[in-house]
């Protein structure tokens, strides 16, 4: 299940990015302690995606490499930005990592609003 929560939060991620018309990078390697690198035009920035279903946003990051489950606490942060989503809060961006602490609530400065989906017009024919 929290597999899952996360697929959805980088789903979410992804396509806000896409949306905002911003460059999306997914490293091929699982053990970096970032899920996406995105590109702004002002620079790349290594990004952690979190689900966020609790009253707060745990930062610690768990992935795999080849013969282990590695557990990674904030002060050993790896990432430029923190991105969470929640199905009842929404999405947050918050351009700062979050060392030495253990879990964070966004703010609503972080909150950002994709800009609305613009359907392709289908005309005759089509």
């Amino acid at each position: 299940l929290t597999a899952h929560k996360g697929d959805i939060a980088l789903t979410h991620a992804i396509t806000t990015f896409i949306e905002m018309g911003w460059g999306v990078a997914i490293p091929i390697s699982e053990s970096v302690p970032y899920d996406l690198i995105i590109d702004d035009g002002l620079g790349l920035h290594k990004v952690q995606v979190k689900y966020w279903g609790g009253q707060q946003v745990e930062l610690r990051s768990v992935y795999s490499n080849t013969t282990k489950t590695v557990t990674k606490n904030p002060s050993e942060v790896g990432y430029d930005w923190l991105y969470a989503y929640s199905p009842t809060r929404g999405q947050f961006l918050v351009r700062e990592t979050m060392v030495g602490k253990r879990s964070y609530r966004p703010k609503i400065a972080h909150q950002i609003v994709p800009p609305p989906y613009l359907a392709p017009t289908l005309t005759a024919g089509n």
